[in-house]
């Protein structure tokens, strides 16, 4: 599978119904999880769209192996596990950057009201 270059994966995330086709398939569409939290045209909540989709993916295909509904290579589950690592780690660094952007208003109305 071809993965798409950033700009054009952004050309396909910022169109209503082409953002649902990618979203239903993240990897499809960006290499890594890095790629997408580096991604300028995606907006924050987009971008933990993707992560949150392609995290899910991962975790329900971890499911089905341990359930033994598909067959087991223990090479393809070392990957799933660290591309899920890496996956955990891009949210993270999303929810970090979300949290240094500033106070939201809420924050400054608690400031305020404090002073």
């Amino acid at each position: 599978m071809i993965k798409s270059t950033s700009a054009e994966a952004r050309d396909i995330a910022s169109e209503g119904d082409d953002f649902e086709t990618a979203l239903t398939d993240p990897a499809a569409y960006y290499a890594d999880p890095e790629a997408i939290v580096a991604d300028p045209g995606l907006s924050h909540a987009q971008k933990k769209r993707f992560l949150t989709e392609w995290e899910q993916d991962l975790t329900d295909r971890q499911v089905a192996d341990q359930e033994g509904m598909t067959p087991t290579d223990p090479a393809l589950q070392d990957a799933d596990a660290e591309l899920l690592d890496r996956i955990r780690m891009a949210i993270q660094t999303l929810e970090t950057e979300s949290d240094s952007e500033g106070p939201t208003p809420r924050r400054w109305w608690q400031r305020l009201r404090a002073a």
